[in-house]
């Protein structure tokens, strides 16, 4: 899976509550160090997202505190 097909690999529903999310503005933080992406996000909670990638974009590990986190 790379960035720029990943949504072809989410579920709708959960792609669409991300896509809410970040219209919606509910991403308070945004952070990339070069190998990883970190997000802090404001829901029912706060939530963190981290997303791995390679140097031509494949996606190496994810992690999210969210109450849905089921997976790659």
């Amino acid at each position: 899976m790379n960035i720029q097909n990943f949504e072809k690999h989410i579920e709708r529903k959960i792609l669409a509550r991300g896509k809410d999310y970040y219209f919606s503005q509910y991403i308070a933080s945004l952070e990339y160090d070069g190998e990883e992406w970190v997000a802090e996000v404001e829901g029912s909670d706060d939530y963190t997202v981290t997303v791995s990638l390679s140097n031509n974009g494949d996606i190496i590990d994810t992690y999210c505190d969210c109450p849905y986190d089921m997976g790659n």
